[in-house]
């Protein structure tokens, strides 16, 4: 089973406060389009936030974030099982 085969038990992304909506896609399927920051949870790091999503179903597939307000680097973490 290769890594995009493994399902998706959490994805954490990092970005800068500037970012003010996310786009997150798993392979083809939509699971944010431009929701507000304020819509998604998240913790206060310094000048970044963490986001987090965790499936309510069985997933798998490559992982796509992208974000608006400004043009910081995204950095994604996840856990797979």
């Amino acid at each position: 089973m290769s890594l995009s085969e493994k399902y998706i038990k959490k994805i954490v992304w990092i970005s800068d406060d500037c970012h003010t909506e996310f786009t997150l896609k798993i392979d083809n399927v939509m699971i944010f389009d431009k929701t507000p920051e304020k819509m998604i949870d998240s913790k206060v790091l310094n000048k970044k936030k963490a986001y987090t999503y965790e499936p309510d179903s069985d997933i798998s597939g490559s992982i796509s974030v992208e974000g608006k307000g400004c043009i910081k680097p995204i950095i994604i973490y996840t856990l797979r099982f």
